[in-house]
């Protein structure tokens, strides 16, 4: 799973100990265990997953920014969706 690594890793940490802050987004992408809290065993878990000790992550591999939408069926809307995959809290994959 080359999408995270180890600079993954280390942001959380940096994270955790207040010296990074992260968007909405990244908290979402950094919690990989899916407990509500950004901490060192997600870090931990980043490094297991890109060393290739664990297959998986607790959350599924994507995750999206949740937003309400109002629709309308007379006028045309325009959506942006907001995606991360689990764990690149730098932002660092690109298609």
């Amino acid at each position: 799973f080359k999408e995270v690594n180890a600079t993954d890793a280390l942001i959380v940490i940096r994270y955790f100990t207040g010296l990074a802050q992260f968007d909405s987004l990244q908290t979402l992408a950094g919690d990989v265990n899916n407990d509500a809290i950004v901490n060192s065993t997600d870090a931990l878990q980043i490094v297991r997953r890109f060393t290739g000790t664990i297959n998986s992550f607790t959350k599924p591999d994507w995750i999206f920014l949740p937003q309400t939408i109002n629709l309308s069926l007379t006028q045309n809307m325009n959506l942006s969706i907001k995606a991360i995959i689990t764990g690149d809290v730098n932002k660092s994959y690109s298609p």
